[in-house]
């Protein structure tokens, strides 16, 4: 199995000509980390700036700055150990074989055969990012990976869609 994306909790990995789409489920975790960041760097100035005021409130915002630096960090270390979770552990959204040119499920079972799909990106209502979905010939649509504006990464997906002459942004 040889990963061939792995950005922003989602990832492609590819065996014999065969691509699986994987999410992490780990959103979340990237928004939770930033703010905790953000909130532990602004608690920490703010704290030196009221060394010289008020001593004692200095050190108590000092101490919730800390407090909040470690939850950061346990939350970017769980981040690290959700995205780096064996292939066979991890949650296949879709996969594509290419040699018999069909889209599976995650069980295996046959959505669509790979001339009647398209992929397309749309703007996610709670997000400033966009999805990656899927339109199967039935005229379903699949959400294949909801992106984090904070993360990026979706056109490191579309690229790898256009090189494989899958993407027919319709």
């Amino acid at each position: 199995m040889r990963e061939i994306i792995n950005k922003g909790g989602f990832a492609i990995y590819e065996e014999n000509n065969v691509a699986y789409f994987v999410d992490f489920k780990v959103g979340l975790f990237y928004t939770l980390s930033f703010i905790l960041l953000l909130i532990t760097s602004l608690l920490s100035i703010i704290s030196f700036a009221f060394f010289e005021f008020n001593l004692k409130f200095g050190l108590i915002l000092f101490m919730v700055s800390i407090f909040f630096g470690i939850f950061s960090y346990k939350s970017i270390k769980h981040l690290q150990k959700k995205t780096s979770v064996d292939f066979i552990n991890s949650n296949i959204t879709i996969i594509i074989d290419f040699d018999k040119k069909k889209v599976l499920n995650s069980q295996g079972e046959i959505l669509s055969n790979l001339e009647n799909i398209f992929f397309f990106k749309e703007l996610q209502i709670s997000s400033s990012a966009s999805s990656l979905n899927l339109r199967l010939e039935n005229s379903k649509k699949m959400k294949i990976f909801k992106f984090n504006g904070l993360i990026g990464g979706e056109k490191l997906f579309i690229n790898y869609l256009k090189q494989k002459g899958i993407w027919k942004n319709k």
